[in-house]
């Protein structure tokens, strides 16, 4: 069969939507998985304080949810931050002030272990996501 520039288009198209429907990851998986497989090993789950404490740009102790957004790419405007808090967020920012504080930074090991459902030493996409709430009875 002969592949028409057409047929080529339509690929390449229908290749980019479905790119383009993958929303990016959460800010604070963006930072603390340096794999990018969508997963926290238990490396990254040990190395967190530390790479947490790094994006602290202005060296207060803390991370406001600013300081958590991925920088943007090069000559675009930053996204508006997501609705509603990550669930690294609400592992991670224990007193719920919105703010990630020092101490919250160093025992950040401690505090994604508890997303670590199946106690594999592994946090997966799955374990990351919310629930989902069923809309119906066949969901």
């Amino acid at each position: 069969m002969k592949i028409s520039p057409i047929h080529l288009l339509l690929a390449f198209v229908a290749a980019a939507s479905a790119s383009a429907a993958t929303p990016p990851p959460p800010p604070l998986l963006a930072v603390l998985d340096s794999s990018h497989d969508g997963a926290l090993s238990p490396r990254e789950i040990a190395k967190s304080s530390s790479t947490l404490g790094d994006l602290d740009k202005n060296g207060d102790g803390m991370l406001t949810r600013k300081e958590l957004q991925p920088p943007p790419p090069k000559g675009t405007t930053p996204p508006p931050p997501p609705p509603g808090p990550s669930p690294l967020m609400v592992a991670l920012d224990l007193d719920e002030d919105g703010i990630i504080s020092a101490i919250e930074i160093e025992d950040a090991p401690m505090s994604l272990k508890m997303l670590d459902k199946n106690k594999d030493g592994t946090i997966s996409p799955k374990e990351l996501n919310p629930l989902k709430v069923p809309t119906s009875a066949a969901d």
